[in-house]
């Protein structure tokens, strides 16, 4: 499940995209049984991304349960085609922006312990985090294209309880000034 920040400060988050990283979904049932996910831990899994189809393959095999969220209804629709081509089950895919998709989980029940959340090239939008730490994942892995949001979010997130465990810079655009990073983060208190 991606989620991510259009530069339009809507949540549609990952990577500068259209998704917004939380995660939640617009309308899911209540939270699905806990399985093995990555690091070996029993655990949901819910990860935001700019492409959705990203997460069927690697994390939908480590995780009972995976969701989706993506602004871009087309999105949406060619990942639920892509993981029913592929015999992935475990993946809902949601239309919206997280700062109004993830609430709305949270008040369905929706729990996790992990989020990999990729936003749009500004951040998360301030609900989107409000939204992240109250759902209060065991574990945060944020994807970010700009390293002066990432670092505003971290300080946000670190403010509501979480510390950052490492943050590894990856040059995926050699000779030019872009770069992303990838940062864990750990829940430190509930």
């Amino acid at each position: 499940a991606g989620i991510e920040q259009l530069d339009n400060g809507s949540d549609a988050g990952i990577g500068g995209g259209t998704h917004d990283v939380a995660a939640t979904t617009p309308a899911l049932g209540t939270a699905a049984t806990t399985g093995p996910a990555i690091g070996g831990l029993e655990q949901r899994l819910h990860a935001m991304a700019q492409s959705l189809d990203r997460v069927q393959g690697s994390l939908a095999a480590r995780s009972r349960w995976v969701y989706g969220v993506e602004v871009a209804q087309a999105a949406v629709d060619d990942a639920a085609r892509n993981a029913a081509a592929n015999g992935i089950a475990n993946c809902t895919f949601l239309a919206g922006e997280v700062r109004f998709v993830l609430p709305q989980l949270i008040a369905q029940g929706v729990t996790a312990q992990v989020v990999v959340a990729d936003p749009p090239r500004a951040g998360f939008h301030p609900k989107a985090l409000s939204a992240l730490a109250h759902l209060a994942p065991a574990r945060i892995i944020y994807v970010s294209c700009n390293p002066a949001t990432l670092a505003r979010d971290l300080g946000d997130l670190a403010r509501a309880g979480y510390r950052v465990e490492w943050v590894q810079p990856v040059d995926m655009f050699p000779h030019t000034p872009h770069i992303e990073a990838v940062a864990r983060l750990e829940r430190t208190r509930t």
